[in-house]
């Protein structure tokens, strides 16, 4: 199966902080020392709470490297524009041990000396290193510029950790050989990394021929190497018009799926099925689908050539996770009630998840749901704002008089949808390592991700 590199990562987190963190002053040797805040330390706090369990620290030493991350944003900014003939990069490394290491190729300590008047960079580690990151991005340019002569593509990647530029394949000896067909020749200062487990363009031309005559199924050009994939995501039902295979979203409108190379499509009987790189079925025809890409225009021939005029309109490059609707879930259950106005998915937790959830919590704000979420959610005034909520097993949801109620295990109403509610709970460890974090976020509806709650009553 193709791998691509995703590029929603949590390391991401240093562009929100710029517009948290305040007081950072751009001349040297002015401190860059944000003010702490009670509007800073509340805002921090949340992703302060899950960087603790990706890093392995407590939250409070989470909190104080996130806190200084816009004084470090704001030293490499000048470096880069100060420095440029020897600044070589600058990065953050949480393992094995917290360090923020500033490379440079000569007189590292004596250029950097000026710029920490006044400022405190905790774990600061300085390098020497052979090219300057200005030179890396010109080596980087020039390479894309000469590999763009190819029909496929290639991801040029500048490690600055590394003090290179690399672009990843997955069969050099093939890639070579098309390097010289099309007379591409990459700078000095490149280097070809064979990678495991990346895909291959060699065999682009087959995706041209649509799986299932007469329905069109357009692929994404293949990369070499590894693929970037984007993180928006799309949630609707996916529908078959035609020649077309479209997903009708929760949002309004119709897009056209471009798949990635690996998916196909199938037929059984009479159902029209999306299989992904590993052989299982993503999606069905005529059934709710999510999936993670990018809603984005398509200008590549390669790709419009697979599009009849029909079928031309707005589309969505699909990403790294197509999954359908599960409700057969080991660890919840899914009830769907409907107004004439919402529509909205009511979860019941399992024994399997009940058992491994401790964490008790409580919270006050309203209850809701949305045509775009529309799992019955606590929206509160803070933390992550709105809070997943899942109910007991023996509880239930009904319409009464067009509104929604919900019912604990006795079949007495304690709540409608839009009343302000006090919840006592349990939150779901918010943390990749955490397996059965990972599971639930792998089968909750699209439109129902993120922080969530097991409800144990209403106050």
């Amino acid at each position: 199966m193709m791998k691509r590199i995703n590029i929603c990562t949590i390391v991401l987190c240093s562009l929100l902080l710029g517009a948290l963190l305040v007081g950072c002053a751009p001349g040297v040797g002015k401190s860059a020392e944000p003010t702490a805040t009670p509007e800073i330390v509340s805002s921090l706090r949340p992703l302060a709470e899950e960087m603790a369990g990706v890093w392995g620290v407590s939250v409070e030493e989470a909190y104080e490297r996130l806190r200084a991350e816009d004084p470090i944003g704001t030293l490499q900014a000048e470096l880069a524009e100060r420095e440029a003939e020897t600044f070589a990069g600058l990065w953050i490394e949480n393992e094995p041990s917290y360090r923020v290491v500033v490379a440079f190729t000569r007189d590292g300590e004596k250029t950097l000396e000026p710029y920490l008047k006044n400022r405190t960079i905790p774990g600061l580690e300085v390098r020497t290193a052979r090219t300057s990151l200005a030179k890396l991005e010109m080596i980087q340019a020039q390479a894309r510029r000469e590999l763009d002569k190819l029909d496929f593509e290639v991801g040029v990647f500048l490690s600055v950790q590394d003090n290179r530029v690399e672009v990843h394949v997955s069969d050099r000896a093939w890639f070579e050989g098309e390097l010289r067909r099309v007379g591409a020749q990459l700078p000095d200062g490149v280097e070809l990394v064979v990678v495991e487990g990346g895909s291959t363009a060699r065999d682009k031309d087959l995706l041209l021929t649509p799986p299932v005559p007469g329905i069109a199924f357009p692929h994404q050009k293949p990369a070499e190497g590894f693929r970037e994939s984007m993180c928006a995501q799309l949630v609707g039902r996916l529908r078959l018009e035609g020649a077309c295979l479209y997903v009708q979203s929760l949002g309004g409108g119709s897009l056209l799926p471009i798949w990635p190379p690996e998916f196909t499509l199938r037929i059984e009987g009479d159902q029209v099925l999306v299989i992904d790189g590993e052989g299982q079925v993503a999606a069905r025809a005529g059934e709710e689908v999510y999936m993670g890409g990018g809603y984005v225009g398509v200008t590549d021939e390669w790709v419009l050539q697979q599009i009849p005029p029909a079928c031309q309109g707005e589309y969505f490059v699909v990403g790294n996770e197509v999954r359908p609707m599960r409700y057969d879930s080991d660890l919840f259950a899914l009830d769907v009630v409907s107004t004439t106005e919402h529509t909205v998915l009511f979860l019941r937790y399992k024994p399997a998840l009940d058992e491994q959830v401790v964490d008790t919590v409580s919270a006050s704000g309203k209850l809701v749901a949305y045509d775009y979420r529309r799992c019955l959610h606590l929206q509160t005034d803070w933390g992550p704002g709105e809070v997943i909520l899942l109910w007991p097993a023996d509880w239930s949801v009904r319409v009464d008089d067009e509104t929604i109620a919900v019912l604990d295990g006795t079949g007495q109403v304690v709540a409608q949808m839009g009343d302000e509610v006090r919840l006592r709970g349990r939150a779901i460890p918010h943390d990749a390592d955490v397996a059965v974090y990972r599971q639930l976020m792998d089968e909750l509806p699209g439109d129902c991700i993120g922080a969530s709650w097991l409800v144990d009553g209403v106050d």
